[in-house]
């Protein structure tokens, strides 16, 4: 039973390990970004989802670190209805050589004529880590609601 259960674990371990591994295995630094509206919020119509990958820069101060965006991507003319989950997924980094010793970030955002129009979060924070240091390819974002 233990042996099972160990073999179990790897195996699990090893399915897990392979979507974080895979674009430092592709050399570039492409992620996966999901946007989820929520059945809950407001209809609308023709916004623009938005997904941003940024890179650590040297920085001159230590313990701090700053981010250039690197790559992005855009999906216009977005609607949703209230009262039924919708989704956008993009894809951000595919030209991008990956660089192991730096870290990466990714946001997703709603806009209106370049404009933050929606509260897009992931895990409760509006940016997350993504790519090294175990971080993983592919995020979800949940927009919480629609500005007016």
């Amino acid at each position: 039973m233990a042996k099972t259960y160990a073999a179990l674990l790897a195996s699990a371990m090893f399915v897990l390990n392979t979507s974080y591994a895979r674009a430092a295995d592709s050399g570039n630094a492409e992620v996966n970004v999901t946007i989820v509206f929520p059945a809950t919020v407001d209809s609308f119509e023709n916004l623009t989802v938005k997904a941003v990958l940024s890179q650590s820069t040297p920085s001159q101060t230590p313990g701090f670190t700053s981010y250039q965006g690197v790559d992005s991507q855009e999906i216009g003319k977005v609607s949703h209805t209230k009262g039924t989950e919708s989704k956008e997924l993009l894809t951000v980094g595919s030209k991008v050589k990956l660089d192991p010793n730096l870290k990466y970030m990714v946001m997703a955002q709603v806009l209106s004529n370049g404009k933050m129009k929606g509260i897009v979060r992931s895990g409760g924070k509006p940016s997350v880590p993504v790519l090294t240091g175990g971080e993983p390819s592919a995020v979800t974002f949940t927009v919480s609601r629609i500005l007016p």
